[in-house]
C-alpha cells in the first residue's frame, strides 16, 4: 500500500510506502504503470530522480518505451543520406558527405548528444546544454565553428518538422590569421630551402623529408593568394599553367581553378615563372603531374604533409605567431599576400578582393587594417607603383 503520494506531472508521481521511508517513482503511459525504487529519502533528490528515469524510459534504446521510429539518429541518417545524394564538394575537396559525417560523429558532438533521444522531445533548453558541453577542454568556441553546429542541428530538427527557437550563437568573434612580417618572410623562405632533407614526424609515427616543395609552395602561394586547399593550390597540375607576359613581365595564368565561390583563372606575381622555372630545371615536369608533391596522388594526404612541413619550419624559424600574437598556418602566406596586395596604390580594392575570390568586407575588416602598418614591406618585396 501507498501511504503517500507526490504528483509532478500528469504522467509522473514520487510515493512512500508504509514500511519503508524510501521514495519511488512512478512514471504513467499508455494506460500502463512503470515504477522504481529511487533509494533514497531526501525529496529534492527523489525529484531529480524521478525525472532521471522518466528521462531514460523515453529515450534509452533498451527501454521498452523507446520509440525507434521517433529517435534522433534516424533523422540524423536521413540527413546523410539526403547530403549523399547531392554529391556536392566542399572548398577543401572532400565530399560534403564525408565532412558532414565526420563532424556529427565528432568528440561530445551532435549524434553523442542526441542520437538517443525522441526528435520532437528536443527542446531549447536542450539545446543550451549542448552547446555547453562541446566546448571541449573549457575552450571556447569560435562563432563560425557555433554556427556549424546549429545549422547542422536546425536541419536535422526541420527534417521531422520539429521546430523550436534557438539560442543565441555567443561563441567568441573570429580572430585575425597571422601573417609575415618582412623578416619572417624572409626568414621562412631561405630555411625551407636549408631544411630540404630533413626527416619530419607525423602524428601517426610516420616520416617524410622535407623537399624542395616546400620552399616552391611558399613562393608561389605569395604569388597567387591562392588557398592552401585541395580545391586550390593542391590542385594544380603543369598542364594547368600558361605562361603570359606583358611589357616584359612575366606571369602565369591557373586555368580552370575551382575555387571557393566559383570556377575562374588566376593570374600570379612574376615570382611564380621563377619558381615554375626552377621546378623544370630541377626535375621532369610533366602535363599530369601535381605542382606540388605529385608523388602522392591523394591530394588530402600530400596536403597532410606540406602542412606539417611548413608546421616544422615555422617551429624551427620560430615563427609561430606573428608581432600580434595571432597562431600562423599555411593559410597566413594568403593573408600575407592580399596585405601586400594592398600596399600597390595602383589596384582598388574590389580588384584584390576579385582576384583572392574574397569580400570587400573581408579586405576592410581582416587585411587593410594590417597593410597600414607594413609599407616597409613593398620595397623589400620589389613592389612597383
Amino acid at each position: 500500500m501507498q501511504s503517500k503520494t507526490i504528483k509532478l506531472y500528469e504522467n509522473m508521481s514520487l510515493y512512500q510506502r508504509q514500511n519503508s521511508k524510501n521514495y519511488y517513482a512512478c512514471v504513467y503511459h499508455n494506460q500502463k504503470q512503470y515504477r522504481k525504487s529511487l533509494k533514497t529519502e531526501n525529496v529534492n533528490e527523489a525529484k531529480k530522480l524521478c525525472f532521471a528515469f522518466a528521462n531514460d524510459l523515453f529515450n534509452n534504446k533498451e527501454s521498452v518505451l523507446y520509440d525507434t521510429e521517433s529517435a534522433f539518429s534516424v533523422y540524423a541518417d536521413k540527413f546523410l543520406d539526403i547530403v549523399k545524394q547531392q554529391n556536392k564538394t566542399t572548398a577543401s575537396g572532400i565530399s560534403s558527405y564525408e565532412e558532414t559525417k565526420r563532424f556529427l560523429n565528432r568528440k561530445n558532438g551532435i549524434r553523442s548528444y542526441f542520437d538517443n533521444k525522441v526528435i520532437t522531445d528536443i527542446s531549447r533548453t536542450d539545446v543550451v546544454d549542448y552547446l555547453m558541453q562541446i566546448e571541449i577542454e573549457k575552450k571556447q568556441l569560435s562563432k563560425s565553428t557555433i554556427n556549424k553546429h546549429l545549422v547542422t542541428l536546425r536541419q536535422i530538427l526541420d527534417l521531422a518538422e520539429h521546430y523550436i527557437k534557438f539560442p543565441k550563437n555567443n561563441g567568441v568573434k573570429a580572430k585575425r590569421r597571422g601573417y609575415f612580417d618582412k623578416n619572417s618572410y624572409r626568414k621562412i623562405r631561405d630555411a625551407s630551402l636549408e631544411l630540404v632533407g630533413t626527416s619530419i614526424k607525423m602524428h601517426n609515427g610516420s616520416r617524410y623529408t622535407i623537399t624542395e616543395d616546400l620552399h616552391d609552395f611558399i613562393v608561389f602561394m605569395m604569388s597567387s593568394m591562392l588557398r592552401p586547399t585541395i580545391n586550390e593550390i593542391y590542385s594544380i597540375k603543369f598542364k594547368d599553367l600558361i605562361e603570359n607576359s606583358i611589357d616584359d613581365t612575366k606571369y602565369l595564368t591557373i586555368t580552370n581553378l575551382n575555387r571557393k565561390n566559383k570556377m575562374m583563372s588566376v593570374d600570379t606575381l612574376e615570382t611564380a615563372t621563377f619558381t615554375l622555372r626552377d621546378m623544370r630545371a630541377r626535375k621532369d615536369c610533366f602535363d599530369d603531374d601535381y605542382l606540388f608533391l605529385n608523388q602522392y596522388k591523394n591530394r588530402r594526404h600530400a596536403m597532410r604533409i606540406m602542412t606539417a612541413m611548413f608546421k616544422h619550419l615555422l617551429k624551427e624559424t620560430e615563427c609561430e605567431v606573428d608581432l600580434s600574437g595571432n597562431v600562423c598556418t599555411a593559410y597566413s602566406l594568403r593573408h600575407t599576400s592580399i596585405i601586400l596586395n594592398l600596399l600597390n596604390t595602383n589596384i582598388t580594392h574590389i580588384q584584390i578582393a576579385r582576384r583572392a575570390d574574397t569580400s570587400l568586407k573581408m579586405i576592410d575588416n581582416f587585411y587593410y587594417p594590417e597593410s597600414e602598418l607594413n609599407t616597409d614591406l613593398r620595397a623589400y618585396l620589389r613592389i612597383s607603383t
